[in-house]
């Protein structure tokens, strides 16, 4: 027992003619401790973070309209080979429906997704021109109305559309859609640079339609002045012809 004891604490042994170092006490019980921490099992939250790395990510589920107007549900993943294998665009067209609670897609050729372009384009402006809308003004008039009141309505017109007012118009008549054709034509020529007309149908025998003031037609607008004209120079050679011989004329008067 005091052997072991003078043994440990020395940290040498010797045997048989030769001296072996033992290890320091502290270094044999920090070694224990170290290999019994790293044994420990990790907890229940490092598993599932491990395990949810390892997991792959899904893509989302979405809506997908076909062009027979078939509606079904796929991830987006699917509807994108898909479009690449019928050589169609996948163009989302609802960003989430409250319903389903998932984006709406649908397949379009390249013809349907440019007419489908120019719709949202032209909906973008007129929304915007709405927006700016202060409110609007009815005008009822007859197909048989004169020249002279049809060229004061008109100028009534133009003032409420640089007012930024909508104006309302129905054009009632007798039958003859020739005649609310003629005058719906006279009034949109006459207000085409205050505003512009849409919606234009016909309903119970009246032709209706709207006009919407133009993008800052509420401003009057000064004519820029005009900027001083610059003296024509010739190109033409006989011109340039004339010019050299009257300046060699002058030169040789000046030269007597």
């Amino acid at each position: 027992m005091n052997i072991l004891v003078k043994v440990v604490r020395s940290g040498f042994l010797r045997h048989s003619g030769s001296t072996i170092r033992l290890l320091p006490p502290e270094v044999i019980l920090g070694s224990a401790n170290f290999s019994s921490k790293s044994s420990k099992p990790p907890n229940n939250e490092s598993l599932a973070a491990a395990a949810a790395a390892k997991k792959p990510k899904t893509a989302p589920k979405i809506t997908l309209i076909a062009q027979d107007q078939s509606v079904q549900v796929v991830n987006l993943d699917e509807a994108q080979r898909i479009s690449k294998r019928r050589d169609l665009k996948l163009v989302k067209i609802i960003d989430l429906d409250l319903k389903t609670q998932r984006p709406v897609y649908k397949l379009m050729t390249s013809a349907e997704y440019l007419n489908e372009d120019l719709k949202r384009r032209e909906e973008k402006k007129r929304s915007k021109a709405e927006a700016t809308i202060k409110g609007d003004k009815l005008l009822t008039l007859s197909a048989r109305i004169t020249e002279h009141d049809l060229t004061s309505k008109i100028q009534n017109v133009v003032k409420w559309l640089r007012k930024s007012y909508e104006v309302r118009i129905v054009v009632s008549g007798d039958g003859d859609k020739s005649k609310q054709e003629s005058v719906a034509i006279r009034i949109e020529h006459s207000t085409k640079e205050a505003g512009k007309i849409v919606q234009k149908r016909f309903r119970d025998n009246d032709l209706r339609f709207q006009i919407i003031p133009a993008s800052g037609a509420d401003k009057e607008q000064e004519q820029p002045a005009e900027a001083p004209t610059k003296a024509k120079t010739s190109s033409s050679p006989s011109e340039n012809l004339n010019q050299s011989i009257r300046a060699f004329h002058t030169d040789a008067r000046l030269l007597a």
